[in-house]
């Protein structure tokens, strides 16, 4: 018996593209509230069909070249049945890749990218959230794995002919005529012009739509190789960078945004940064004007703050929320993450920067003290004390099971932050970040219990909200019995949004609250309407500690001149907020999102050159180490 070469290849193409529309189905029913509209079915369709058939292709495309090798003898026999079981290998992990997106999905609204080699860095949390959140998805794919074993083990039954095998020239012509028909399939049938991508899903300028045709399976192998491999940005001609900026060429990247502040005095206040996990801006009553109920002190604070309400995250990750918070830098392609890359160049350092004018500097996180690198994130940032869930023990009696927060228990973290103030006998910079929201959603105290627990994984969430609302509340009711209280500064803000929100659109994917509290400071409580970022949080710590160090920073202080829109990246599309509306940039075309029926393509158009150059000018400036001194 010979290994039947058609009957592997129809059998390996087509149970891949079977999964990947039984995939696409499941993604549809399982989160309608974000899929609801209207599509034109014939472009869904053809769309669908030329990205599974182009996953299809990528991923057998060994495993058939190997099944189909011309020739006849055991070297090569044992060759094709290695062909067989590396495309069973491949079968079996795309589905693994699948499962994951599907639920990476759930969360996100969007498919895998370049996230995964961080996910993967996050085991501790990515295991027992899958075992006690999604454990029919495992045995989905225990199941599979036992079906791809009993085919291997019984090959000769199913993949298997007594047939005699085709002469050798027959066997050449069909590899001749095979590979030109796979190369076609792996350009997405696009004879001409560039291969299918990522952003021709785009092409009905429909995010949804996008979604639909697209899977994690094609774009997490995109962007994971995107992650090791330069990809500079080349929108202007180093000339074209020069003109603008009146600048020799070969000094167009050097420190494009290196800023100082020169009539500042240092003031001696301290600054408390506060970064409360996935505090979207719809959930706090006080501002968006709903209902939830869960914010009773937030709402209070707004009263007596500087708040922002066109404030937004920068990304969609934890770590990039810490990234633009601290050192003023948007995703960028290329030049990895902080803890995973970006360091490797010369940053501002805050905390360094504080110590030279004398203060003590400190970091917390409820979570594990290595959780998103933020321990060595702390170390690089100056940062003189860090402290992770490990130190920081559990004080309260009235929480239900007090092991059960993966992430850690805000009110004990910010009380010990507290402590951490209270101990310092300099002025001081401290830096929280929360992270009992995060999901898993543990059992909060039954008295902050606003909706009843475990029926509902949105009701949980919002009842953590009410926690860390009430821990927050906690926290300032003591702060204000301190000596250093009134020469401090608050800052309040969320690292991301809670992605699968009630209401999915681009605004809500990156909509946070700021809430800058300066008690004793004479400050006139203000609700702004001026657009604002993450990347904004540096430049405007500097302007009010009054350092008059150099700095440099995407974005700029919230007291200065601002700029006309604030920078977003989902995923593997930048874009950007304006008053009117946000865009995402989709090759030569953009994705607009606006309230307002006038912001049309053209409208945001005029922005995307402004925004492209400041992309380029900060990937450049940070492969060349010149991004700050």
């Amino acid at each position: 018996m010979r290994l039947s070469k058609f009957r592997s290849l129809f059998f390996l193409y087509f149970s891949l593209f079977l999964v990947l529309v039984i995939y696409q189905i499941s993604n549809y029913f399982s989160y309608k509230e974000y899929f609801y509209g209207s599509y034109d079915a014939n472009a869904l369709i053809i769309d669908s069909l030329r990205f599974n058939i182009l996953t299809v292709s990528y991923v057998m495309f060994l495993p058939i070249l190997i099944i189909f090798i011309p020739g006849v003898g055991k070297v090569v026999c044992k060759l094709k049945s290695f062909g067989l079981l590396l495309g069973l290998i491949l079968l079996f992990f795309s589905v693994v890749s699948l499962c994951g997106d599907y639920i990476y999905f759930g969360v996100v609204n969007r498919h895998a990218f370049n996230d995964i080699p961080l996910l993967m860095s996050e085991k501790s949390f990515v295991f027992p959230f899958l075992f006690n959140e999604h454990f029919d998805v495992l045995l989905l794919v225990f199941l599979v794995f036992l079906f791809i074993v009993f085919l291997y083990v019984n090959r000769k039954k199913f993949f298997y002919t007594k047939r005699n095998a085709k002469s050798t020239l027959s066997q050449v012509l069909i590899y001749i005529v095979l590979i030109p028909s796979l190369l076609l399939c792996l350009r997405g049938f696009n004879i001409h012009g560039k291969a299918l991508g990522i952003i021709d899903a785009y092409n009905s300028q429909n995010e949804r739509h996008a979604n639909l045709v697209l899977n994690g399976l094609y774009t997490g192998a995109k962007g994971t190789l995107q992650s090791v491999t330069r990809s500079d940005y080349h929108y202007f001609s180093d000339k074209e960078v020069g003109e603008r900026f009146n600048r020799p060429e070969t000094d167009v990247y050097n420190y494009p945004f290196l800023t100082r502040f020169p009539e500042n005095t240092n003031n001696g206040r301290n600054l408390v940064i506060i970064l409360v996990e996935a505090l979207s801006y719809e959930y706090i009553d006080g501002l968006s004007g709903s209902n939830y109920k869960v914010t009773p002190f937030l709402d209070e604070l707004s009263k007596k703050s500087e708040v922002y309400d066109n404030f937004y995250a920068v990304a969609q990750r934890s770590n990039l929320g810490v990234q633009a918070s601290l050192f003023g830098i948007p995703p960028l392609e290329s030049v990895g993450y902080i803890g995973g890359g970006l360091e490797l160049s010369r940053l501002t350092k805050i905390g360094s920067i504080a110590q030279s004018h004398g203060y003590q500097t400190h970091m917390l996180q409820s979570s594990k003290r290595d959780s998103i690198r933020l321990d060595s994130i702390a170390n690089y940032a100056g940062f003189q004390q860090y402290l992770g869930k490990s130190d920081i023990p559990v004080i309260r009696k009235d929480y239900p099971n007090p092991e059960g927060a993966q992430f850690g228990w805000d009110y004990e973290m910010l009380m010990k932050t507290l402590e951490l103030a209270n101990k310092s006998n300099k002025p001081f910079i401290s830096f929280s970040f929360t992270g009992t929201t995060h999901m898993p959603y543990v059992e909060t105290p039954k008295h902050l219990q606003v909706y009843p627990y475990g029926q509902d994984t949105f009701t949980d969430f919002l009842n953590t909200i009410r926690y860390t609302d009430d821990a927050l509340k906690s926290f300032f009711s003591e702060a204000e019995k301190q000596p250093w209280f009134n020469n401090t500064t608050f800052m309040i803000l969320a690292d991301h949004t809670l992605f699968n929100t009630k209401n999915p659109s681009l605004k809500s994917a990156f909509h946070i609250p700021l809430w800058i509290y300066r008690p004793g400071q004479n400050i006139t409580p203000k609700r702004h309407t001026m657009l604002a970022s993450q990347l904004d949080i540096l430049p405007t710590a500097f302007d009010l500690l009054g350092f008059n160090d150099e700095f440099s920073s995407v974005g700029r202080s919230l007291y200065r001149e601002r700029k006309p829109y604030s920078i977003v990246v989902k995923g593997e599309l930048a874009g950007a907020f304006t008053n009117d509306g946000g865009f995402l940039i989709i090759g030569d075309k953009l994705l607009v999102d606006g309230e307002n029926e006038n912001f049309t393509e053209k409208q945001a158009s005029k922005y995307v050159d402004q925004l492209k150059l400041e992309l380029q000018l900060a990937q450049q400036a940070l492969l060349n180490n010149t991004w700050a001194k």
